[in-house]
C-alpha cells in the first residue's frame, strides 16, 4: 500500500477519502502515530472528528491503529478541531490513575 506524500501538511493530514484517505492507509497512520506517541512516553490519547458522513468510518481505523500499539484512546466524537487540543494536553499530564502528575 502506497501512501500519498501530498496528505502530509504542516499541521495535519488532509486527502480525498476513499482515494488518498482508505481505513487501510488510516489504521496505519494510527499505528504510526501511536508508535511515536509511545516512543515519547504518552500512551493517554484524544481523538475527535468532524460530522462528515466519512468520519466515523476514518475514526474506528485510526483508532484501531493506535491502540495496536498499546496507547489507550478516548473517543470524544463529534466536535470542532479545537476541542481536541485541551483535553489532549489535560489527558496527558494525568496519570494512569487519573490523578494530575506533579
Amino acid at each position: 500500500m502506497e501512501i500519498n506524500p501530498q496528505i502530509y501538511r504542516e499541521y495535519d493530514i488532509r486527502g480525498v477519502v476513499d482515494r488518498d484517505l482508505t481505513p487501510d492507509i488510516v489504521r496505519r497512520l494510527g499505528q504510526g502515530f501511536g508508535t511515536h506517541m509511545i516512543d515519547l512516553g504518552r500512551k493517554e490519547l484524544v481523538v475527535g472528528r468532524d460530522g462528515r458522513l466519512s468520519s466515523g468510518g476514518l475514526r474506528d481505523a485510526l483508532i484501531q491503529g493506535i491502540t495496536s500499539t498499546g496507547c489507550n484512546v478516548v473517543d470524544i466524537g463529534v466536535c470542532p478541531t479545537p476541542s481536541t487540543i485541551s483535553p489532549f494536553s489535560t489527558l496527558i499530564e494525568m496519570g494512569d490513575d487519573g490523578n494530575r502528575e506533579s
